[in-house]
């Protein structure tokens, strides 16, 4: 986009800073066309609120942006829709994602998904030769990802067979690195 007023609004630096610094969305200026990327720093409730009081044009919808920050979310919208994915098994301590009542009810209301229902999981284990995760009895076996459920943290390794893993994009770890596990809520791909 070459164009003045475009140019200004791919600004996203500027801008999602100066609209983080207002307090109020009543005195962000006016506009009548928006468009929203979803970002770690765009302060997304506060956009929903603005375009709920200015009822602007919205090039996309701002709600549904929310999803992205859990990647079980993605996954639940894209299997609803039938959208083929890597297999995968998710490992939930925290238990489930965080869902406003508002999002599950546009979901609901758009696609006849019903956001929820998910809870801890109950057994994760390693299989004996270490080849293999087991989550509530379901083997995946490596090489396989795993991915934090954050939409926001790239911390993604990929583990090997016999032994050994490794952090992606990031080259921190030597290839025979063995990864120590931690106990959080993420996603196993193959």
């Amino acid at each position: 986009m070459k164009v003045r007023p475009a140019i200004s609004l791919t600004d996203t630096p500027r801008h999602s800073t100066f609209l983080r610094v207002l307090p109020d969305v009543e005195h962000w200026p006016r506009c009548n066309v928006l468009i929203s990327f979803f970002s770690t720093d765009f302060p997304l409730d506060k956009a929903i609120s603005y375009v709920k009081l200015r009822k602007p044009f919205c090039i996309n919808d701002l709600p549904p942006q929310a999803l992205l920050w859990d990647r079980r979310l993605v996954g639940a919208v894209l299997d609803h829709l039938g959208v083929p994915t890597p297999t995968r098994l998710e490992v939930s301590r925290d238990g489930g994602p965080k869902v406003e009542p508002e999002l599950v009810e546009i979901m609901k209301n758009k696609l006849g998904l019903t956001l929820g229902g998910f809870s801890v999981t109950p057994e994760v284990k390693l299989r004996e030769d270490g080849d293999a995760i087991i989550v509530d009895g379901v083997h995946m076996e490596k090489p396989f990802v795993e991915k934090p459920v954050s939409g926001e943290d790239h911390n993604v390794y990929i583990y090997f067979r016999g032994g050994g893993g490794r952090r992606l994009f990031r080259k921190v770890c030597p290839p025979a690195f063995t990864i120590k596990r931690v106990f959080r809520s993420y996603l196993g791909g193959e």
